[in-house]
């Protein structure tokens, strides 16, 4: 059996870390919470406040800076400190107007199989497509229109035209744990889902003002998430900020602009400016149309071996695209699986419940699939090496995602080749995934 050790050396890592950048530690940090899983209340806090920002000119503002500086804080380091600050600076004015703000965030991921039925572009939340002129007219944001300088004004436009698949809960497991620095991390998820879900709203969302779209900001918030989880999943990752092969030389010590303050200073969630936490295996049991969190949906998905990455795939794959499932002590931080599945593979889950007898590794039981994953991960030796006698092409399989447009890839001025070789990779992961009879609990 591995024992765990890694969250007691990751915090005593973290304290000395932040005690030699000098950075106070906040005296309240509010729960950056999953959008589905807010109380009516919170909702309307969230976006009455939202509304009185855009009165007032705040979003201008926002998509201002955000066109300003564009290319200096799309691929390359900066990316991520840059956004970080940003979407907390915004928070922050927001809780001047109303104290009881958070901005929370959305796990695209969660909705990666069928993202146009997700309950947060729906009209009592986020709104939907853009109408026939591609103009918002449905959520709190119908009617707005944006002002921005060298701009003819417009209407806040949507084009879900081009919305399919997104990167699956899987693809960014995969990503943090075979990512070996920063450098590897951060093109991975900007080329990926933080570009998804961008170009896949459209309209303001895949121009250069998409701040104009508060949607924008539940993502980022997201993105910052993730980037929160890589920080922990390894203790070597805490401050770990190096160039891809895009850029020169950067450092922690480099001002991120528009705020004068180094990278250094915003590396830690919780500390400096970044007052503010995120939410642990999220849940508010209830079930809509596509995802459910409720009980018996997880407690079936997590007693499948065949939905259980520690259980459910071969040990070659476990090797090649989450190898820290096979060390010897895999941090919780590792495995980015929400507590939300989709209902089809809660019903699938529930009625294959006979397929368990052909797979000689059981999953350990645990309230959440990721904690499910990690027991069973530092308990056996993870991933089959016989073939399991059932049928992968029967079962649900996942999506690939399509390709983001060359338009959009230049724009961001992402690398075609890098992007190219990160897409194929994560085509390749799926395709293994599928081939294995693995059975994600999101598709």
């Amino acid at each position: 059996m591995k024992v765990s050790l890694s969250f007691v050396i990751a915090a005593f890592s973290t304290l000395s870390l932040i005690a030699s950048q000098n950075v106070p530690k906040c005296s309240r940090t509010p729960v950056r919470k999953e959008a589905r899983t807010l109380s009516d209340g919170e909702w309307n806090t969230l976006l009455s406040t939202a509304s009185q920002m855009h009165t007032l000119g705040w979003f201008m503002w926002f998509s201002f800076l955000h066109v300003r500086f564009f290319d200096s804080i799309h691929f390359v380091g900066m990316f991520f400190p840059w956004h970080r600050r940003f979407i907390r600076e915004f928070e922050g004015i927001a809780q001047y107007y109303n104290p009881n703000f958070v901005l929370h965030y959305w796990d695209a991921t969660i909705d990666a199989s069928d993202p146009r039925s997700s309950p947060i572009l729906t009209t009592g939340r986020m709104g939907g497509n853009g109408g026939p002129n591609g103009c918002v007219n449905s959520g709190f944001q119908s009617g707005w229109v944006i002002t921005l300088p060298g701009m003819s004004q417009t209407c806040l436009s949507r084009d879900f035209s081009g919305m399919s698949t997104y990167d699956s809960p899987e693809i960014i497991t995969s990503v943090i744990q075979s990512s070996q620095s920063y450098g590897d991390f951060r093109p991975s998820i900007e080329m990926g889902i933080h570009a998804q879900v961008h170009n896949s709203i459209g309209g303001a969302m895949g121009q250069k003002y998409s701040p104009s779209d508060f949607i924008f900001f539940l993502h980022h918030s997201n993105i910052d998430r993730i980037w929160w989880q890589f920080q922990r999943a390894r203790s070597e990752n805490l401050w770990s900020y190096n160039s891809a092969n895009n850029e020169g030389s950067i450092s922690l010590n480099d001002q991120i602009p528009v705020f004068t303050s180094p990278v250094g200073d915003v590396m830690v969630v919780g500390y400096g400016s970044n007052c503010y936490s995120y939410d642990n295996a999220p849940a508010n049991n209830r079930r809509d149309d596509t995802t459910t969190d409720d009980p018996s949906d997880i407690a079936a998905v997590v007693a499948s071996p065949e939905m259980n990455l520690a259980t459910g795939v071969s040990a070659s794959t476990i090797d090649k695209y989450f190898p820290l499932l096979a060390a010897d002590d895999t941090n919780p931080n590792s495995v980015a699986m929400p507590n939300f599945v989709s209902t089809k593979a809660a019903n699938y889950a529930k009625s294959n419940k006979g397929n368990a007898s052909k797979y000689s590794k059981k999953p350990v039981p645990a309230g959440t699939i990721s904690d499910s994953i990690v027991s069973t991960a530092n308990t056996i030796a993870p991933g089959y090496t016989a073939p399991v006698n059932v049928s992968a092409s029967s079962k649900p399989q996942l999506k690939i995602p399509p390709p983001l447009p060359l338009e959009y890839i230049l724009m961001c001025k992402y690398d075609v080749d890098q992007y190219n070789k990160m897409y194929a990779n994560n085509v390749q992961l799926i395709n293994q995934l599928n081939a294995d009879g693995y059975v994600s609990p999101y598709v």
